[in-house]
């Protein structure tokens, strides 16, 4: 029974040897597990303060959009306002005789037609 106790022995050894190994490998692996955690963390991080990042432009953009609506809006609305304008202006006449050429006044003083009788087209 000598011989095959040896053989038992060595069987265990070899299976205590590999046990080791094993416990080692798995050790290594819950180390590599946490370091590829805390970069996954990290990186989810970074990405998060890129998207953060990324919507402060992006919301500058759309309120200046707005903005440009409105000028728009507004711009035409003058546009509108104008040309109605000028149709009410076109409407009146000088007398004639204020004659062709009528001059300009200073500031502060009185244009030379004020007060004369305009006539409507």
């Amino acid at each position: 029974m000598g011989e095959a106790s040896e053989g038992v022995v060595a069987a265990t050894d070899a299976i205590a040897a590999i046990a080791v190994r094993t416990n080692d490998a798995a050790l290594r692996m819950s180390e590599n597990a946490d370091s590829v955690s805390n970069t996954v963390q990290m990186i989810a991080a970074v990405s998060e303060e890129n998207s953060a990042s990324a919507e402060a432009p992006s919301s500058a953009t759309e309120e200046m959009s707005a903005q440009i609506q409105e000028v728009v809006a507004s711009a035409a609305t003058l546009s509108e306002m104008a040309g109605h304008l000028d149709g009410l202006v076109g409407r009146f006449v000088l007398a004639a005789e204020a004659g062709p050429e009528v001059p300009a006044a200073r500031v502060g003083e009185s244009a030379p037609h004020a007060g004369r009788r305009l006539r409507v087209a």
